[in-house]
């Protein structure tokens, strides 16, 4: 594989990233309903949207942000929040 490719792709990712804001202005169009509850419902106990990862995905998914601001969790199109996602958030 080229890795040149590679490497124009990965720039391409971070520019369309940073073009976005983490949390979209259309969340309620972007969002299914299951997944827009799911977000009120853990709201009840702290729990914060932080963004929404969407870039290349079928169906796009929230990240929320426990209220000890280390635990997060990724609710799926079901509505599902799963505390133990398989994602990597940057540090600032």
């Amino acid at each position: 594989m080229n890795d040149s490719k590679n490497n124009n792709i990965s720039g391409q990712q971070k520019e369309n990233r940073e073009k976005m804001a983490p949390i979209p202005a259309n969340l309620g169009k972007l969002l299914n309903q299951a997944q827009l509850l799911a977000i009120q419902k853990v709201g009840q106990f702290s729990w914060e949207l932080q963004f929404v990862r969407r870039n290349g995905l079928e169906v796009p998914f929230p990240v929320v942000k426990g209220p000890n601001g280390e635990a997060i969790g990724a609710i799926d199109e079901d509505g599902n929040i799963d505390t133990n996602p398989d994602i990597v958030i940057r540090k600032p």
